[in-house]
């Protein structure tokens, strides 16, 4: 008994379970309404497409959501040790993730206040609807929308550089740092 006192447990090498399944339900989230939407663009009017942009506002929804959940559930997750990465590498990580938590709070947001400013409401799981707050300002709508595609698309771009980082790490430097987002691994050390 006087042994487990004494016992030091080393610091995390692997992320949380609640903060593993955010990450790939994000990873699910952000790709899947990317391919609704250029698909939705090649469809012609109808129910069909209807039911495309539907299904898009409300996986866009979720991602906003989702993220929200993110960043409140940050400062209470436990804590991973450092990557023993470059430090120009470990600052780069550190922007591309607060850069991909700008876009994953910006891209959803753009597109909820665009469809708001054309005056219609936001049908969300097929269930309920959200009212436009506001007055229609079809002007206004135009620059949300072209702001939340450019964004979209950038938010892709890092999306892909991120797993591709995570990629470089694993096969190239072969530091173990993308096993530190996969369920099911114990760290060493910890209770």
């Amino acid at each position: 008994m006087e042994r487990d006192k004494e016992r030091i447990i080393m610091p995390r090498t692997s992320h949380d379970l609640f903060t593993i399944i955010l990450h790939w339900l994000t990873a699910l989230l952000v790709p899947f309404a990317y391919v609704v939407v250029q698909v939705m663009e090649d469809v012609p009017r109808g129910a069909f497409k209807n039911q495309l942009y539907g299904t898009h506002l409300t996986v866009g929804t979720l991602v906003l959501l989702v993220t929200i959940v993110r960043l409140g559930w940050k400062p209470f997750a436990p804590k991973v040790a450092p990557n023993d990465s470059p430090a120009l590498m470990e600052r780069a990580a550190k922007l591309v993730h607060w850069l991909l938590f700008l876009g994953l709070l910006a891209v959803p947001l753009l597109g909820l206040f665009s469809v708001w400013f054309r005056g219609r409401p936001l049908e969300l799981f097929g269930l309920f609807s959200l009212p436009s707050p506001f007055a229609a300002d079809r002007p206004l709508a135009r620059n949300l929308t072209e702001a939340h595609e450019l964004l979209a698309n950038s938010l892709m771009i890092l999306a892909v550089l991120h797993a591709a980082a995570a990629l470089f790490h694993q096969y190239a430097m072969q530091d173990g740092l993308i096993l530190r987002m996969l369920p099911g691994r114990r760290d060493k050390g910890t209770p």
